[in-house]
């Protein structure tokens, strides 16, 4: 029994040990499929229909059907209205029916497939497009028709947003091809058929803008005959165009032989439209037949997710009839123009009709097939295949299980089909396909790891966020942007990097990207965050290739918990800028008090903090230490009344928030873009925490010296105690000149040097006074004499200090305490001298001063009307940064302040309105 017990656990130990060999780490084999899933669903409209093309996704990832209704007076028709269904991700469904307008209902009698006469496409999200082909009857005549296609953009809600031209066409059979942009708020292509000898036309359309309108950016056309196009998107933003030439067929009316006339020469080229550019480049070839062949189509291009650069897949037709034979081929390339690649793929030897073929996201292929002829012609099966085009086997949904030709694969690999549709529900079936490629779970096989990993707790002291990369890569163009997850989808930008910002850098011989966190960005406790990066925020190094970003929640990241100490309600003073302040000055003061509102309000949202937690006093002055006389803003930050963020802390957010607002929301909002990032925002004054030390010095000093006093009175009631208090102000008095030379004797340069001599002079002429009446007394006064002898040390050292003033002296004779030292017999002469030269000393010294502050009072400052005390603001960490012109990373509106007298805000705006097709 023992020993089988250790020969099992002997194999075991063997394959654990072979498991996790370093051969089976670098080369990891994907998850197995996971079990189909089925997902019924009630329908409260009987009779409804699936309609080509409605098999598809919005960003994420709800599915999108187009149902439809057959006419029962006329089982030729549909009715007149379009039935839409938004399966969320949480299987919540949104139903949208919509009554067909006048222009549109006589569509409905034809199969709307055809010619893409009326079809159904996703938009970002919430909205969505529905175009059809317009008919008006040319004037003056009895059958000429006008066609035009246009487009409905709507939104979740079933509204129309926007009614806007597309395309002039041929006829109902006009065709067309959307593609949407790859990077987020950038529109969309069209592709449409422009005349009868297959000529192409396309329009380059803007996002959608907040208002819910689309605009048309640029359009062309392209002068030749083309057979087969195919537009698709690029990682960088711009757009690209695939297509075939028949490179014989244009001469063969001269050829006798069927072959030559059937059989041809073809090529294939692609052209690029860059990303701000109006019009395509020059084409370039890639590929070119090297038999003659039927037909070479253009079956589909994009930026693969397993390797590097471009790829298309190609279909050539070889054959007679019902012998025509289908061949494959991908052709990999470059943005640059290069072809570096050329593989056959072995697609398609099955006995089956094909239905589609889809390119996997994490490599391989889809082909579905009809393999129910005779029981269920709209039924599929799907077929799997490497990327090397080998047959990996079925998908894992039983034949029993009906999956129609109604599907869409979404990014993460998993499909979903309607499959069945009755009077009262429709069920959808979803599946995961097998994976060929290796995702460390960020959306991205490029990414190998990032400090902090997904799903972190990360501190609000967070420095830094590291992405390391399996290749070397350069900083390219675009963002990284961190948001923080709101409710119901609102989700606050914390901070955005661009591509030339000082917080993005490589390190590690450029594997990894370093990016500098703000101290704002993870300020809320037990939040939740996600980081997004563009397409193209980085490219591969060697290849200069656009290297793919990562997607809303592929890089999640949590906040930790914590707690802040009470504290009392601070007042906080923030800056316009010079714009913002001549602006501000512009307006009415009711629109002052509206400004007021509108910035507290983005404040407390991009703080983000509650309402009651900022209010305004609407209280502003002039800054008197800016040139052009800056606007100060008065606003409170209230206490909190638990354990919530503290008002220190909610200062320091704003602060770093404005001084760096060209990396956060406060550049792209329509009011708080006018605060000053070289002012930030700073405490109103508390002089009890900034002057406490010091009052404490002085209170104990005044302490010290009335006990002196006192100590003097009591001991000896009839001296002159008060020498005391004489003495004390003597000595600030002078610490002052000094001080007023050190911090204001630059102020008016000219007279720094004759201050320093006017003091020099007034230290030297008391001392030497000082010393002269000293000598003349013990020269003259034989009472002073014996006195002077007995007190030589304590004559000695006030002399000295009778360099600040002469007045000094007198103190060894005031009989403070009773105390011998202070009983010298000045004589009454050297007494009335002294005071003279008290009063031509101050006369002197106290002349300067006035002169000397009011210049430069008059040159430098300038009177106020109000008076906000603040504390003095410190340099921006970034100064280099803070003072580029901020990079607008979307569409931010103009917002007016609810009066025509603000009509003119937005030309007040530093920044400019940005956008990637603005």
């Amino acid at each position: 029994m023992s020993e089988i017990f250790y020969i099992n656990f002997l194999c075991l130990l063997i394959l654990l040990l072979l498991s996790i060999s370093p051969s089976s780490l670098l080369n990891k084999s994907p998850t197995a499929a996971q079990a189909y899933n089925i997902y019924n669903f009630t329908e409260t409209n009987p009779g409804l229909i699936a309609q080509g093309g409605s098999g598809q996704h919005f960003d994420d990832s709800s599915l999108f059907l187009w149902l439809a209704k057959q006419n029962p007076n006329d089982t030729t028709c549909i009715e007149p209205r379009l039935y839409f269904r938004i399966i969320r991700p949480d299987l919540s469904i949104i139903r949208i029916n919509v009554d067909l307008p006048p222009q549109m209902q006589s569509l409905v009698c034809e199969k709307w497939g055809a010619g893409n006469k009326v079809f159904g496409r996703v938009m970002k999200l919430p909205y969505f497009l529905v175009s059809y082909v317009n008919v008006t009857k040319k004037i003056g005549t009895k059958n000429d028709y006008n066609y035009y296609r246009v487009g409905l953009l709507m939104d979740l809600d079933g509204t129309v947003k926007d009614f806007f031209p597309m395309t002039p066409v041929q006829d109902f059979a006009s065709s067309g091809i959307l593609v949407e942009n790859l990077k987020p708020d950038s529109g969309f292509f069209w592709l449409y058929s422009a005349s009868i000898n297959n000529t192409l036309g396309w329009i380059k359309y803007s996002t959608v803008y907040s208002n819910g309108t689309i605009k048309n950016i640029t359009s062309g056309d392209f002068s030749i005959a083309t057979h087969s196009a195919f537009p698709f998107a690029m990682l960088d933003g711009g757009y690209g165009l695939a297509y075939t030439l028949n490179k014989t067929r244009e001469t063969q009316s001269n050829k006798e032989n069927i072959s030559d006339i059937l059989f041809s020469n073809w090529e294939a080229y692609v052209t690029f439209l860059r990303p701000n550019a109006k019009q395509f480049e020059q084409p370039f070839l890639l590929y070119e037949t090297t038999q003659k062949l039927n037909m070479l189509y253009i079956y589909s291009c994009n930026a693969p997710y397993d390797s590097d650069g471009l790829k298309c897949l190609l279909r050539m037709e070889i054959g007679f009839g019902n012998n025509i034979q289908a061949l494959f081929k991908q052709v990999w390339f470059l943005t640059s123009g290069s072809v570096y690649k050329i593989e056959d793929i072995p697609l398609v030897k099955s006995q089956y009709e094909v239905n589609g073929i889809s390119t996997l996201f994490y490599g391989g292929f889809l082909l579905t097939v009809y393999d129910k002829k005779g029981t269920d012609n709209s039924s599929v099966t799907g077929l799997i295949y490497d990327s090397k085009g080998n047959p990996y086997g079925k998908w894992d949904i039983p034949d029993n299980v009906r999956m129609s030709d109604v599907y869409d694969v979404l990014p993460n690999n998993s499909l979903w089909s309607i499959s069945t549709l009755t009077n009262t529900s429709f069920s959808i079936v979803t599946t995961d396909l097998k994976r060929f490629s290796y995702d460390n779970g960020y959306g991205n096989l490029k990414i190998n790891r990032t400090t902090p990993g997904i799903d972190a707790i990360v501190s609000d002291t967070l420095k830094d966020i590291t992405l390391a990369f399996i290749k070397p890569v350069a900083l390219s163009i675009g963002n990284i942007s961190i948001y923080q997850t709101g409710i119901n989808g609102d989700d606050l930008l914390r901070q955005t990097i661009y591509w030339l910002s000082e917080l993005a850098s490589t390190t590690d011989n450029d594997y990894n990207v370093s990016i500098r966190i703000l101290p704002s960005t993870f300020n809320q406790p037990s939040a939740s965050y996600y980081v997004l990066m563009d397409n193209n925020f980085v490219k591969d190094k060697e290849l200069n290739e656009p290297i793919l970003g990562i997607k809303k929640n592929g890089y999640r990241l949590y906040s930790d918990n914590y707690s802040d100490r009470y504290s009392d309600g601070i007042t906080c003073l923030l800056r316009l800028t010079p714009e913002g302040s001549e602006y501000f000055k512009s307006l009415s003061n009711d629109d002052k008090n509206i400004l007021f509102i509108r910035i507290r309000d983005e404040l407390i949202k991009f703080t983000p903090i509650e309402d009651n937690r900022l209010s305004t006093s609407k209280r502003w002055q002039q800054d008197p230490k800016t040139a052009s006389q800056q606007v100060l803003m008065e606003f409170k930050v209230e206490a909190s009344q638990n354990s919530k963020i503290n008002t220190r802390r909610i200062i320091t957010d704003i602060d770093h928030l404005v001084r760096f607002k060209a990396y956060t929301q406060i550049s792209l909002s329509n009011f708080t873009y006018l605060l000053d990032e070289t002012y930030g925002a700073t405490s109103a004054l508390d002089l009890w925490e900034k002057y406490k030390y010091k009052l404490t010095y002085v209170v104990g000093g005044i302490g010290f010296v009335f006990m002196t006093f006192l100590f003097g009175r009591f001991r000896h009631p009839e001296g002159n105690n008060s020498v005391v208090f004489q003495l004390a102000l003597i000595f600030v008095d002078s610490t002052f000149d000094v001080l007023f030379i050190v911090n204001n004797g630059q102020d008016v340069s000219s007279l720094f040097y004759p201050s320093i001599i006017v003091l020099c002079f007034s230290v030297a002429f008391n001392g030497i006074l000082a010393f002269l009446i000293i000598l003349r007394e013990t020269a003259q006064n034989y009472k002073f004499s014996n006195w002077f002898n007995s007190n030589m040390r304590t004559t000695t050292i006030f002399t000295i200090l009778s360099g600040a003033d002469v007045d000094v002296i007198r103190i060894i004779g005031s009989r403070f305490a009773g105390l011998e030292i202070f009983n010298a017999p000045f004589s009454i002469k050297a007494t009335g001298l002294t005071s003279s030269i008290i009063l031509v000393n101050n006369l002197i010294f106290r002349t300067f001063h006035a002169f000397h502050y009011c210049r430069n009072r008059g040159g430098k400052y300038a009177s106020t009307s109000q008076n906000i005390y603040r504390e003095e603001t410190y340099e921006v960490p970034l100064t280099s940064a803070a003072a580029k012109e901020p990079r607008h990373f979307g569409t931010a509106p103009g917002s007016g302040l609810g009066s025509p007298k603000v009509a003119s805000f937005e030309s007040a705006r530093r920044i400019g309105s940005g956008g990637v097709d603005g």
